[in-house]
């Protein structure tokens, strides 16, 4: 998974960067990653969340 705060700035390869720029043009934003986890830590005691699968919804 890769968020829009992954650090990429920091690539000085100017073809790493080129192509870590077009990686991040499908990025998530770091907000919904926060609202799928507090999604599952609002459920109830008896519900189970064993795994969490986030991705853009371009990519199903």
């Amino acid at each position: 998974m890769i968020s829009s705060t992954a650090g990429a700035d920091s690539i000085t390869d100017p073809g790493a960067a080129q192509d870590m720029h077009g990686y991040r043009a499908h990025a998530i934003e770091p907000d919904a990653i926060a609202r799928a986890l507090s999604y599952a830590l609002a459920q109830p005691s008896d519900v189970d969340v064993n795994e969490i699968v986030v991705r853009p919804a371009r990519q199903r």
